[in-house]
């Protein structure tokens, strides 16, 4: 790679349930360092359509379609918890110089959840999907209510993604989610780990170490982010994640590429 001095080309998937709508202002909290393009996934944002076939693997060959046409010629590739799952299963383009990998899914095993939970949300969400109650569920108050708690968010940002994400896409991931026991796939490339050993979703000690014994190059950032923020501003980032780790990671991406 060049040597720093210009912004470096971001490319994110975002987590689950997500999309670029509910996390766009991480373009100004990174604006000195990252020009953000943003990869939604279909079925998560109403001008994709969703996709006939959901899993991880399907989500995977569409984003190395969109990376395909994507039209920039050097770029770190991001993906966000569930969206680094979608990362793994591709074979990156030659203009992807590294992967960034922020709060990573790697799996059902990796979710702070404990099985009886993981069991009861697998078996409600096999009953939603085979009584073919997503919708009439996606626009029950009651299930709104629920989220609200679950989630912590706002009212108003709950209604975006509620008006946003396809129900029959949100169930069969979340399904996913916590079934999951994928085949994650680390290539060549360069790998910035950003993990928050006090997150509260996944397992950050199993995780990094998983990243240890396959990532053959990594370069890893502790930072103080929550999993699933309420709000995203450049105050927020400043105070949890350090600009100096930020500028260590470039730097280091720079000796690594060479």
């Amino acid at each position: 790679m060049q040597k720093r001095g210009k912004k470096e080309n971001l490319v994110i998937v975002h987590p689950f349930p997500l999309n670029s709508i509910l996390i766009k202002d991480i373009t100004n909290c990174l604006d000195d360092y990252f020009d953000i393009t943003f990869i939604d996934l279909p079925g998560f944002i109403r001008t994709i359509k969703p996709l006939k076939k959901i899993g991880y693997k399907e989500f995977g060959r569409y984003l190395n379609e969109k990376l395909a046409n994507i039209g920039l010629c050097e770029y770190i590739l991001c993906g966000i918890s569930f969206g680094f799952l979608v990362v793994s299963q591709i074979t990156p383009p030659k203009e992807c110089k590294a992967i960034l990998a922020v709060g990573p899914y790697l799996g059902a095993w990796s979710l702070k959840v404990s099985t009886k939970k993981r069991w009861i949300a697998r078996s409600l969400i096999n009953a939603i999907l085979f009584l073919r109650l997503t919708n009439l569920v996606w626009t029950n108050k009651l299930f709104k209510t629920v989220l609200l708690k679950i989630t912590n968010y706002p009212e108003q940002r709950l209604s975006i993604l509620l008006q946003e994400v396809d129900a029959r896409t949100f169930f069969i991931t979340a399904k996913i989610v916590v079934t999951a026991k994928p085949k994650v796939k680390f290539g060549n490339l360069p790998y910035i780990l950003l993990l928050n050993y006090d997150d509260q979703t996944i397992h950050a000690n199993h995780t990094l170490n998983i990243f240890k014994r396959d990532a053959k190059q990594l370069f890893v950032i502790d930072h103080k982010l929550e999993h699933y923020p309420k709000q995203i501003t450049k105050e927020y980032f400043q105070k949890r994640l350090k600009p100096e780790d930020i500028d260590k990671a470039l730097d280091w991406l720079i000796k690594v590429s060479d």
